[in-house]
């Protein structure tokens, strides 16, 4: 089963900001897709740069690691743009360095 997690911030302050892309790129799939696919989608309740705490306990061998996907702001990059990759690193990204330092592996 795939695993989509969308990285930001909880709270009213962050609600629409470019930092929260990844919990608003979520919110929006999981209304359309989540009875039509086997999909568990995740917006961590915690701060970004805590995100690797909320996803660990869900990835526990190889193929969870395989099927997950993080969605998250990219400020390298311009608005509306998006960029797939797989293997690579949190390019000074917190959120996503907290995910790969928690999983100990980037190959996601």
């Amino acid at each position: 089963m795939k695993l989509v997690v969308g990285l930001g911030n909880p709270g009213a302050e962050y609600e629409n900001t470019r930092h929260n892309t990844g919990r608003i790129m979520v919110g929006l799939v999981e209304k359309k897709l989540e009875d039509k696919l086997k999909i568990k989608f995740l917006t961590p309740d915690n701060f970004m740069n805590n995100s690797g705490k909320a996803v660990a306990p869900l990835v526990k061998s190889k193929k969870d690691l395989e099927n997950l996907i993080v969605i998250y702001d990219d400020v390298d990059l311009p608005l509306g743009k998006i960029k797939i990759s797989f293997n690579r690193s949190s390019g000074g990204h917190n959120g996503l360095n907290s995910v790969i330092k928690a999983l100990k592996s980037q190959e996601f």
